[in-house]
């Protein structure tokens, strides 16, 4: 399969994993998919349980810094870039979800 320079993704991998073991087994094959030195971007919302879109609602693995970061390093990531934004909801709650915040991480592949 080919390689790449860099991978983006954004909410997705949260969206698709039902477990801190998925989780980590998508972000390998992420991990898989970079070229030496390749960078990864990454947008991921923080202890998300469920969001919605166009009215339907889905399931969320309720991922948190702390566990991205470990992942990302466990598997041979540099991090160049972390931020979270937190934004204040009415009760907590968004109409589309119960996310805490957004995070955005820069990580290069290690050789």
């Amino acid at each position: 399969p080919g390689l790449f320079d860099i991978i983006y993704t954004g909410f997705c991998i949260e969206s698709v994993a039902s477990s801190s073991e998925e989780y980590k087994l998508f972000m390998k094959r992420v991990f898989n998919l970079l070229k030496p030195n390749g960078y990864l971007m990454m947008l991921a919302s923080q202890e998300c349980t469920w969001y919605t879109v166009n009215g339907i609602k889905y399931q969320s693995y309720p991922i948190t810094v702390e566990e991205v970061l470990t992942t990302l390093r466990e598997l041979g990531f540099t991090l160049h870039y972390v931020e979270s934004v937190k934004k204040k909801y009415e009760n907590g709650v968004t109409y589309y979800s119960d996310k805490k915040a957004n995070s955005c991480y820069i990580a290069q592949k290690n050789v």
